[in-house]
């Protein structure tokens, strides 16, 4: 999962973007993503509008999923995210 790259990952992202990830990892009800550089939680506040309260019920880890970026801060390589409708 570490050697995997999208050639999305190679334009500017910001806020309001819609840009694929990988999950990198599921536990405890959220799903971990990454996203070129960036890394983020799918948490439920993430998924809620699937209905499922736990991300296990929707991704795995290699799955790649469409998630609209709300915040990225470059200097800590994180962002929040939503799984894209």
């Amino acid at each position: 999962l570490d050697g995997f790259r999208h050639e999305r990952w190679n334009r500017p992202m910001q806020p309001g973007d819609v840009v694929p990830a990988v999950v990198t990892g599921v536990a405890n009800g959220a799903a971990t993503v990454r996203i070129g550089g960036l890394h983020a939680e799918l948490n439920r506040a993430a998924i809620q509008w699937t209905r499922r309260q736990n991300a296990a019920d929707l991704v795995a880890p290699g799955d790649l999923v469409e998630v609209e970026l709300v915040k990225v801060d470059a200097d800590t390589g994180t962002a929040v995210v939503t799984l894209e409708q």
